[in-house]
C-alpha cells in the first residue's frame, strides 16, 4: 500500500465534526488495547448517529465506556493508524495504548522518532502527554499550533494560543473558520475551538520517518491553512 503524509492527515479528518468523545472509546472491554471501534476500516456510522442525538449540553462523563458511540484521544489516534496501515482482511496490530506511551509505541514499531523535546512542529507529528494525544496540522507564524484530536466534546480541529500567550491566535482563528465552514452542524453545537498553553509545553513528539510517511505534497513547506485546504480536498 502506498501511503503519504497527506493520506495520514486526510484519514485523521474523516471523523471530525461527527464523532463524540467517549471515555474508553476505541479501547477493548479489558481496557488494555484496541477495541472493535479502533479496528474497523472507515468511520463507524453509529458515531454520527450518536452525534446527531446529542445537544450542545453534551457531558462526556455521562457516557463513559459506551463503546460504539465515539472515540477518546488515544482510541482516535489508534483508529487513524489502523486505517492507514491495515487492510480489511487482517486482524491488524494493536495501535491503542495510553496517551503517554502512544508515540513511544509507534517509534518502537520502527515508524518514526520519539523525542521528549519539541520545537518547530510539522504536519503529521503526533504529540503526547501523560493524559492526552493530538495530531499536528501545522504551526502558524505566531507559534500557535493547529491540530486535530478527540477531546470533549469530540473529534475536532483546535488551536493553541500563540507562543506569546495571546489567546486569540492564528491557529484558533483558523480552527474556528474551518469548523464553521466545513462542519457547520458541529459548529452550531460546539463552537469552542481553543485549547490552553499546556499544548505548547507539556507534550513530547513522534515524527514519521520520511520513508514510512513521505511528504509527497510538500506539506512541510506549506502554511497550516494550505495544509487544511489539501487534506480537506477529496482524492
Amino acid at each position: 500500500m502506498n501511503r503519504s503524509l497527506t493520506d495520514f492527515l486526510r484519514t485523521a479528518m474523516e471523523p471530525v465534526g461527527s464523532t463524540m468523545y467517549i471515555w474508553g472509546g476505541g479501547w477493548n472491554s479489558e481496557d488494555n488495547g484496541s477495541g472493535e471501534d479502533a479496528k474497523i476500516i472507515g468511520v463507524n456510522p453509529n458515531w454520527k448517529k450518536f452525534f446527531i442525538s446529542q445537544g450542545s449540553d453534551y457531558d462526556y462523563k455521562e457516557h463513559r465506556y459506551e463503546h460504539g458511540n465515539g472515540l477518546d484521544c488515544s482510541g482516535y489516534v489508534g483508529w487513524v493508524m489502523y486505517n492507514i496501515f491495515e487492510n480489511k482482511s487482517g486482524a491488524g496490530l494493536n495501535y491503542v495504548t495510553n496517551a503517554e506511551n502512544q508515540g513511544k509505541l509507534f517509534a518502537e514499531m520502527g515508524l518514526g522518532e520519539y523525542s521528549e523535546e519539541f520545537s518547530g512542529v510539522k504536519p503529521g507529528d503526533i504529540m503526547t502527554s501523560n493524559d492526552h494525544v493530538y495530531i499536528v496540522i501545522g504551526e502558524c507564524t505566531d507559534g500557535s499550533i493547529l491540530f486535530v484530536h478527540s477531546s470533549p466534546p469530540g473529534v475536532q480541529i483546535c488551536g493553541t494560543p500563540a507562543k506569546s500567550g495571546l489567546y486569540y491566535s492564528c491557529a484558533t482563528e483558523l480552527a474556528k473558520k474551518y469548523t464553521q465552514k466545513c462542519f457547520p452542524e458541529w459548529y452550531k453545537k460546539f463552537s469552542y475551538c481553543h485549547r490552553g498553553m499546556s499544548y505548547l509545553t507539556d507534550f513530547s513528539r513522534f515524527r514519521w520517518y520520511p520513508e514510512i510517511m513521505p511528504d509527497t505534497d510538500g506539506l512541510y513547506s506549506k502554511t497550516p491553512e494550505e495544509v487544511l485546504e489539501i487534506i480537506l480536498r477529496k482524492g
